[in-house]
């Protein structure tokens, strides 16, 4: 029951400011658990895993991944850009990780 009055409290589309911001900290922001904020638009953000990231960030991370770039490297690259969901933001751009061992994985093309 207070989940659902914290949400009533809530307009129901937000655009934070940030181009990258985790649900968490956009919770804490509001004064709200994560769960309040389900069912709301963000019509700047995509949500990438429990993470919002604005579509601009989304084209520059694409630009900088390719097929065949070992996964540390692409998650750096992630990192850099505030998004710590790599899995998520990966499958997103139409990628997936080829596992090597458990040593690490190399980022390939989803299969179509």
């Amino acid at each position: 029951e207070f989940v659902a009055d914290a949400a009533a409290d809530l307009p129901g589309s937000l655009s934070p400011d940030a181009d990258v911001i985790a649900l968490d900290d956009l919770a804490d922001e509001y004064g709200v658990s994560v769960e309040a904020l389900e069912g709301k638009a963000f019509p700047d953000h995509e949500r990438i895993g429990r993470t919002l990231v604005r579509p601009a960030v989304l084209e520059a991370v694409d630009a900088e991944i390719e097929p065949g770039m070992a996964l540390s490297e692409a998650e750096a690259v992630l990192d850099d850009r505030g998004v710590d969901d790599a899995s998520a933001a990966l499958s997103r751009l139409g990628y997936r990780v080829e596992w090597e061992g458990l040593g690490g994985g190399t980022v390939r093309e989803k299969d179509p």
